[in-house]
């Protein structure tokens, strides 16, 4: 039998509390992204702009995630043994970046790139119809529950970057403008009727969308020594440019009896054109590579993540429940943790034509295990991940090509469902888990101009 949703979960399931899940360029991604001290193409304008420096000439970089299917699952949100789970499978480009081939530019150099930092989307449906029984409510004959949940997020970068050789050392600095979407969606339904033919009827949406701008900028500085290469980045905290949300939210709870009394309650607000914002750390990473020979190095890279503060996304406006009076808000918050992350990664150079690479690296979620505050946050993502890649290149003339892939996954400590209706959950107790994997196959293109 299929079970009734008791688990609300505003754990409506995206990759916002992560900061090492997308890395960029051909070899990079297949260095599991250990390059902050050793990257070698135009994806320096992320990992290090000092890198851009000390390229010997411009290229044109594209880098994709061409196909990459995404699987979310929950554990212990329902009565009986069914899993929540959505499933994905997309394809779209990470990285579009290259290098002003400018003769003016004299030592300078000068760089354009458009990144993607997240894309993700989420949907489940769960819908069943059980007896009282199940739910530790014998008074009740019939239950049906029905939940939804529905998330898209994306966060877009667009910038600049400058580089420059000062003495030995390459220095840069990339600025980036960028823009963060989300919209997240979730309804709740449950309808009773007991054996007195008393009947209940309950409904919670919850919604919330936003754009928001900001402006941040990475500083890099690398260098090579020998058989070393190493490097520092510092990402500042972002600013604000603005933006502007909308709220929804619906509760209603009725109940129907033969005696004259009838208990109700209906609690509404949909609110629009609100202020918001989206802020993201100050981080610092360094790391490096050991040559060990023409073509043979290991790469090792480290970055720690400053925690952010509980601040409002969207700001709402409090409003009065009609049935009890009290004054309500609808904020959407969010918090962070601070979090390190590292890699490692492994290149070996076959021939001047082909080259191997693989690589692991940590993710861990920035996500409060007890978030404080507002019920309604927009960090959602509580699973620690491990990304394990694994690819080659070859050369054909000037270009450069691609092919690889990265195998994701994660679980979550295990957590307490949130509750749909008062009284209304499993008799047992039970803890839920939540579960990500994700399977991305890279086909990249690289031109030397």
């Amino acid at each position: 039998m299929a079970g009734l949703i008791l688990g609300a979960t505003a754990e409506a399931a995206a990759q916002d509390a992560h900061y090492w899940t997308t890395q960029y360029g051909n070899r990079s991604r297949l260095l599991a992204g250990a390059v902050i001290g050793s990257v070698d193409d135009v994806s320096s304008v992320f990992y290090n702009p000092g890198a851009l420096a000390l390229l010997e000439k411009a290229e044109l970089l594209l880098g994709g995630n061409v196909f990459e299917y995404t699987n979310v699952g929950y554990e212990g949100l329902v009565v009986g043994d069914v899993d929540l789970t959505s499933n994905r499978f997309k394809s779209l480009p990470a990285m579009i970046a290259g290098e002003f081939p400018f003769k003016f530019l004299g030592k300078n150099r000068l760089a354009y790139s458009y990144l993607v930092r997240a894309d993700f989307d989420f949907r489940i449906r769960e819908r069943g119809v059980l007896s009282g029984e199940d739910i530790g409510r014998p008074g009740l004959e019939d239950v049906a529950g029905d939940v939804r949940m529905d998330q898209d997020l994306t966060d877009s970068w667009g910038g600049l970057t400058w580089a420059r050789m000062l003495g030995p050392w390459g220095f840069g600095v990339s600025q980036f403008i960028a823009v963060r979407t989300q919209r997240t969606e979730f309804q709740t339904l449950a309808q009773a009727r007991s054996f007195e033919d008393e009947e209940l009827i309950a409904l919670q949406n919850r919604d919330f969308r936003y754009t928001a701008w900001r402006i941040l900028w990475k500083l890099g500085v690398n260098r090579i020594i020998d058989r070393w290469q190493f490097g520092v980045n510092v990402t500042s905290p972002s600013l604000s440019l603005g933006g502007s949300g909308d709220v929804g939210y619906d509760s209603t709870f009725i109940v129907e009896q033969e005696d004259p009394g009838v208990s109700s309650g209906i609690v509404t607000t949909s609110q629009k054109d609100l202020p918001a914002r989206y802020k993201t750390p100050l981080s610092i990473g360094g790391g490096g590579a050991y040559s060990f020979g023409e073509g043979r190095r290991v790469h090792f890279a480290a970055e720690w993540f400053a925690e952010v503060q509980e601040y409002d996304v969207i700001d709402s406006e409090p409003f009065v429940s009609p049935e009890s009076g009290d004054t309500l808000s609808f904020d959407i918050s969010q918090q962070l943790d601070g979090v390190f992350n590292a890699g490692v990664g492994i290149e070996y150079t076959f021939s001047d034509l082909l080259g191997g690479y693989g690589g692991f690296r940590t993710d861990f979620s920035a996500r409060p295990t007890e978030v404080e505050g507002s019920d309604f946050t927009s960090t959602v993502s509580r699973w620690d991940l491990y990304h394990v890649s694994l690819g080659s290149t070859f050369t054909v003339e000037r270009s450069d090509f691609t092919i690889g892939a990265v195998f994701s996954f994660g679980q979550s400590e295990p957590f307490d469902p949130l509750t749909l209706l008062p009284g209304l959950r499993p008799p047992d107790d039970r803890m839920a888990t939540a579960s990500f994997t994700r399977f991305t196959v890279i086909l990249g293109f690289g031109l030397d101009l």
